[in-house]
């Protein structure tokens, strides 16, 4: 294939500043187009030329390049939200979708599929994990519904597409709602309950978007999880609070931006997919192959769940509501609404208990939980992390690594005795407007192994979230729960550097 697009480019790491979106659908066709010749030369091997290697490898390559470009531009989707990526994306979405989802609904490649299970290991050649596969291989064709008649597996192909564009909709929707909403506060007194380190970064927040000055500042809140969950804990306006909570619950509502219907046609669709492939519900499909193995048992271990901790908290409610009479005065303690709960309970437990969350930031600054993670991924896997120098735009040194945006870090991580390079990763941990919402971690490039261990590709990751930023060009502090949710996704990152995929 000819490389006609930086988005498909070999290079290891991506020249991110080199994507012209222009030219996205030219490079996803010319892709799609060699992952279908690569599909029908599968189709067409010959009963005795069937072998884990001509079926269940040469399908896990068949789409490699595809797979590369597909990646980047569902990154940046993620991260760098434009009208003109929506526009792009939109336009390739329905050609990527109608790809993934049809490839275990064709005939000609379930056949050949079948014949490989069938023929299971005759020569005893293969290991655990190819036998594994095939078995795996197999039921993937089967659940997606590789058995059905024509006139079903279409239908399931139109259902994968439908589905595809509502939910990136439902995103669009979300994201665009969240950022429409701002309060801005210009009395220092409903602020001054907040910990500094959060005042100044509201502070800042007000400045860059035009409000407030030096002299007479302002503050800004947001609906994004840095801000809204710190205004309901430390705003001591009621009203305000309850304005910022109403605002949460409208996210994805209203005429612009009403998610309303979409769920009802996702559940709709969803409902007739699982139908047709032979269940009662959507849950029963999809948690076949899962540990619930249908949705019964995953509703009975909510329930369970639910009348485990359910005793204890009408106490709890009640126990809030007589502290909030106490300190107002009430002669009866009164129903808590839900944007009171956060802030009398900051209040409660400082009181009861000498407790605060915030005073745990100052030990946790973010450049100093990742070394500290590093050490011990080192100490415990004998892995080292090493940060490289970085830089956003064409512009870099020869040893730096280019980035989307600013405040994104690129890391190397190699074997601490050997020194070999074993993977890489960016991470991004801070809220943007064009960024969706909560953390998660993510591959580029997923690393593969031959049959000797010796790696055919390094694996590149990413991890992304979005932590409560720096302010007064001081290292964010982080809250005891953001710290667990770093550790928590650079364990999925350790996972897929470490894994050996055969």
């Amino acid at each position: 294939m000819t490389e006609v697009h930086p988005f498909s480019s070999s290079k290891y790491e991506i020249s991110w500043s080199s994507l012209a979106i222009a030219g996205l659908k030219e490079t996803i066709t010319s892709a799609l187009q060699e992952a279908e010749s690569h599909i029908q030369e599968i189709e067409a091997l010959s009963i005795e030329s069937v072998s884990y290697a001509t079926v269940a490898e040469a399908l896990e390559s068949c789409s490699d390049e595809l797979d590369l470009i597909w990646s980047i531009v569902e990154h940046l989707n993620n991260v760098m939200d434009s009208p003109e990526l929506r526009s792009a994306y939109s336009e390739v979405l329905p050609m990527v979708t109608e790809f993934y989802s049809g490839i275990c609904l064709r005939p000609k490649l379930w056949k050949v599929v079948k014949l490989l299970g069938d023929k299971s290991d005759e020569n005893g050649e293969l290991n655990s994990i190819h036998l594994r596969h095939m078995e795996e291989l197999v039921k993937d064709f089967e659940e997606c519904g590789a058995d059905l008649e024509e006139s079903k597996r279409k239908r399931i192909s139109e259902i994968d597409n439908e589905l595809a564009k509502i939910t990136q909709k439902y995103s669009e929707n979300v994201l665009d709602s969240t950022n429409a909403w701002e309060l801005v506060v210009d009395d220092p007194s409903v602020v001054k309950d907040f910990p500094e380190v959060l005042r100044e970064i509201a502070r800042e927040n007000a400045l860059q978007k035009g409000y407030g000055s030096a002299d007479a500042p302002q503050w800004r809140f947001t609906l994004h999880a840095p801000s809204f969950g710190p205004f309901l804990k430390f705003v001591n306006d009621t009203s305000l609070r309850k304005k910022a909570w109403e605002a949460a619950t409208q996210i994805g509502r209203g005429e612009k931006w009403d998610n309303g219907p979409l769920i009802c046609q996702i559940l709709k669709l969803r409902q007739e997919k699982a139908e047709i492939l032979g269940f009662s519900n959507f849950a029963d499909n999809v948690l076949q192959r899962r540990m619930a193995r249908n949705g019964e048992t995953a509703r009975d271990f909510v329930k369970r769940m639910k009348d485990a901790v359910g005793l204890s908290v009408p106490k709890d409610v009640a126990e809030l509501e007589e502290f909030r009479a106490e300190e107002l005065g009430l002669a009866k303690a009164e129903s808590l609404e839900p944007w009171d709960v956060a802030y009398w309970s900051e209040k409660l437990l400082k009181a009861r208990y000498d407790f605060d969350d915030e005073w745990l930031r100052p030990f946790f600054p973010i450049n100093r939980v990742l070394e500290g993670m590093f050490d011990l991924v080192e100490k415990i896997f004998g892995l080292r992390v090493v940060e490289k120098t970085v830089h956003v735009g064409k512009e870099g040194s020869s040893d730096s690594v280019e980035v989307w945006t600013d405040n994104v870090q690129f890391y190397e991580i190699c074997d601490r005795d050997s020194g070999h390079k074993m993977g890489a990763f960016y991470a991004d941990w801070f809220p943007r407007e064009s960024k969706r919402s909560g953390a998660w971690m993510d591959t580029l490039r997923s690393g593969k192994f031959g049959e000797n261990g010796t790696p055919d590709e390094l694996p590149l990751g990413i991890m992304c979230g979005n932590m409560t930023p720096g302010s007064n060009g001081k290292p964010a502090l982080l809250t005891h729960s953001e710290v667990e949710t770093v550790f928590h996704e650079f364990g999925h990152l350790i996972h897929e550097i470490c894994g050996e995929i055969l």
